[in-house]
């Protein structure tokens, strides 16, 4: 039977006209559809889904490649009894995408190139092997296959007749074509499984570090990726097995070939729809499960937060604790880890939170008030050596003492087991952002008990104004003389070099070698940063929108004092409270120290003094006079809530500072060591304080005088402090709303990444712009040598010239 022309025309040519562009279609599609996917892709910023990210990416950036060549590598066949219309080497195209994926498993660069080469080869074979197939068939056997396959085969979308592709596939070049699909097909099928199998072992690893909201959708990513790997596997593999089945049985299926052609096709465009469609529904129900959490933030939310706080001091235990019982008084569910540093009993710091304490290694417990600066604070000279000396000392029992607690297996499996949506860790050390990624919490926020740390500035990608910003140990103001920018400069430089190419390389084999983590990589992941000092207050310093301030969150409510203070009080008109704090314990001090105290208070009879000191009265070397209170402890904040109080001599303790400026006291600020030194010059340039040298406390007139200067201009320094006790109580939010908001907030969204600024990644060379500099200064000298020679060659030129004219 003749084709008819005109039959076909009717019936089936402007289909055969649609399909024939259809290859522009899908390539389209293929290729605009992939496109968004990988806008979509490269907006994802959560850690935790980064994975996904990644494997959607390389599949992504395959089918982009794949989409506008889809038409020349499709499977097309149409199997016949004894012929076959077939160029099935589409097949091979799948294996570069995945084994880019298997790439980031196990495979290194060699293995991969090998892997891509090898492909490149076999399909070249393949090829080779179905044009030899190809033309073994002769004109007689063309004419047979023609009444086995479908007409429309061999004839364009015109009607016109053309020659195209036969095949007998029970010859022998036919059997090399079909054995090549099979060795394809089982490898694409191993590779394919061993690639996801491989990506489901990283990734329910990585789901135990998650949080319970993310874990919630990744049953719906998992689904993508099955659906996205089934739907190639199946375009690909049932035409292959349709084809081996008719081949076996000798049958026919007229017509499927379209069918299979379009299906492969349309595979690139299959896959983006899928992906597309999951990732914008979990990026939704994400958004809804944030939404949900935050509308009941204060009540029906149930956080985990791991307060770390070492006990380095009463100061330190105060302000972490403090922050603790705020976020229980918040409805969040707290635990207070307190490694101990010494057997000295601390207090714990908090009420409200549960406690994990840690007793200390036996050597820090006996090293550490052996170090210089706590030792000998009393007579610790002021310079930059001794302020690294305790800071270097200090470090070194630090490490010590984050081993012990790694070391603590049982610690650590409670830890985990909880699965803590936040941890909340003083920033004295590095260890809290190894111990974050040891526990598996996700998300992180430092603290500073002292002013915004010197050590945390090239972690925040800033760099630190040695110009006018005093260093954390410096006894400087902010306008310095050449000199103290000098010290200041050379303090802070020593600090980097000694933090980035000692203390974290000993971080970094720490914690490779005992949690395999990569200190380098993660000791910048935090979320916020909580300082315990107010703008106003502090030096102003260049901060990141992490850095929160919460000065004066660790000041209590006052109390109504005690009959037996009240009467104290009430003895005399002024009076004046002395307190060193609670480190630097005032009976330790030199003889000769408190021979001037006792000598100055004797003279100032008319003013009752209220002193900390924490041994009984007969160990002074001078007898106690009769204006002089001494006790073991004093209700600090209590009494400098009274208006009784004149005057507040402290060692300059941040703590100590805030309080005595949220009560509106003025201070004689002695500082001792360390940031005391740098907070006694801060609160001095306020004019809300004087400082005075611990050196010359052995000189009771000096201190008379000191004394005196404060009495005689208390209201000019009252008026002072007064407006800092306004800015206190009335600034905009309080530190308890910082700390609970931020909190939450982290908890919620995690570190952040997004807000930190990329100069913490850049080279000390790139952040100065040397690379501008540099270039364009030899440019400018070059210049000017040039103008300076040509203006001495014109002068030499022009002198020669008119001397020889002379001459003449």
């Amino acid at each position: 039977m003749e084709f008819n022309k005109t039959e076909y025309f009717t019936f089936l040519y402007w289909i055969r006209r649609l399909l024939l562009y259809s290859d522009y279609l899908f390539s389209f599609l293929g290729t605009s559809l992939n496109l968004l996917l990988l806008y979509l892709l490269i907006r994802i910023k959560n850690n935790e889904f980064l994975e996904y990210r990644r494997i959607l990416f390389h599949t992504t950036i395959s089918d982009i490649i794949f989409s506008p060549t889809i038409a020349f590598s499709a499977l097309a066949m149409e199997p016949g009894k004894n012929y076959i219309f077939a160029w099935p080497t589409g097949v091979i195209n799948y294996l570069p995408k995945y084994l880019r994926i298997v790439k980031g498993y196990s495979m290194n660069n060699f293995q991969y190139g090998t892997s891509i080469l090898f492909i490149f080869i076999w399909n070249i074979i393949g090829f080779n092997f179905w044009i030899k197939a190809f033309t073994d068939v002769s004109l007689r056997d063309y004419h047979l296959a023609k009444k086995e396959l479908p007409k429309e085969f061999f004839f364009d979308s015109y009607g016109n007749e053309m020659r195209v592709f036969i095949a007998k596939p029970l010859e022998f070049s036919g059997l090399l074509c079909v054995l090549h699909v099979l060795i394809t097909l089982i490898f694409v099928l191993i590779t394919v499984c061993f690639t996801y199998l491989a990506v489901l072992k990283t990734l329910k690893v990585k789901r135990s570090s998650m949080s319970k909201k993310s874990k919630l959708l990744h049953r719906q990513l998992s689904i993508s990726m099955l659906l996205h790997t089934g739907i190639s596997l199946f375009s690909v593999f049932l035409p292959i097995f349709l084809l081996l089945g008719c081949i076996i049985f000798q049958k026919k299926l007229y017509g499927i070939g379209h069918i299979f052609f379009y299906i492969f096709e349309y595979i690139p465009t299959f896959n983006a729809l899928i992906s597309i469609y999951f990732v914008t529904y979990c990026k939704k129900e994400f958004l809804k499960l944030i939404g949900k959490h935050k509308t009941n933030c204060h009540n029906k939310l149930i956080e985990l937060f791991e307060m770390y706080a070492p006990k380095v001091g009463h100061s330190h235990i105060n302000f972490n604790g403090r922050i603790a019982d705020i976020l229980v008084k918040a409805g969040h569910d707290v635990t207070f880890l307190t490694p101990k540093l010494s057997n000295i009993a601390f207090i714990n710091g908090t009420k409200l939170a549960k406690i994990i304490s840690v007793e200390p290694h036996p050597y820090v417990a006996e090293k550490f008030f052996e170090t210089s600066a706590l030792k000998n604070m009393w007579n610790l000279d002021e310079n930059i050596i001794n302020a690294f000396d305790l800071f270097s000392s200090m470090s070194n029992l630090m490490i010590i003492s984050c081993e012990h607690l790694i070391d603590q297996k049982e610690i650590t499996q409670q830890i985990v087991k909880e699965k803590y949506d936040v941890m909340i860790a003083e920033y004295f050390t590095t260890c809290p952002i190894g111990l974050a990624d040891h526990y598996n919490v996700s998300s992180l926020i430092v603290t500073s008990a002292m002013t915004f740390n010197d050590i945390v500035y090239p972690l925040i990608g800033l760099n630190f104004p040695s110009s006018y910003v005093p260093g954390s140990f410096m006894p400087f103001k902010e306008k310095m003389t050449y000199k103290e920018r000098v010290i200041n400069t050379l303090q802070y430089v020593t600090l980097k070099y000694y933090l980035e190419n000692i203390l974290f390389k000993k971080y970094e084999e720490l914690f490779l070698r005992k949690t395999k983590t990569k200190f380098n990589k993660i000791k910048n992941n935090f979320g916020a940063i909580f300082v315990n000092t107010v703008p106003w207050m502090d030096f102003p310093f260049p901060i990141t929108p992490k850095v929160h301030f919460i000065g004066g969150s660790g000041v209590p409510e006052p109390k109504n004092i005690s009959k037996e203070w009240d009467e104290i009080l009430s003895l005399r008109k002024k009076n004046i409270l002395l307190s060193f704090g609670s480190v630097a314990q005032a009976f330790k001090m030199p003889v000769s120290y408190k021979k001037g105290i006792i000598e100055m208070m004797k003279e100032m009879e008319d003013i009752t003094f209220i002193w900390k000191y924490e041994k009984k009265s007969d160990t002074l070397p001078l007898e106690i006079p009769k204006n002089v209170f001494i006790s073991n402890w004093v209700p600090q904040n209590d009494l400098l809530n009274d208006k009784r109080i004149t005057i507040f001599i402290t060692h300059g303790g941040l703590n100590s500072i805030t309080e005595a400026v949220s009560r509106g006291k003025v201070t004689l600020t002695i500082p001792l060591f360390g940031d005391q030194i740098r907070n006694a010059q801060m609160v001095e340039r306020l004019n809300i304080s004087k400082v005075f040298n611990k050196y010359q406390l052995s000189n009771s007139k000096l201190l008379i005088d000191a004394i005196n200067h404060l009495l005689n201009n208390i209201d000019v320094y009252s008026k002072n402090v007064h407006k800092q006790q306004s800015l206190m109580k009335n600034r905009p939010f309080t530190a308890e709303e910082t700390i609970i908001k931020i909190t939450e907030f982290i908890g919620k969204h995690g570190n952040l990444p997004e807000m930190d600024l990329y100069s913490s990644k850049m080279s000390s060379f790139i952040f100065y712009n040397l690379d501008i500099i540099l270039p364009a200064l030899f440019i400018f000298l070059f210049f000017i040598i040039c103008t300076i020679r040509a203006i001495i060659y014109i002068f030499k030129h022009f002198y020669l010239f008119k001397k020889k004219t002379k001459v003449e």
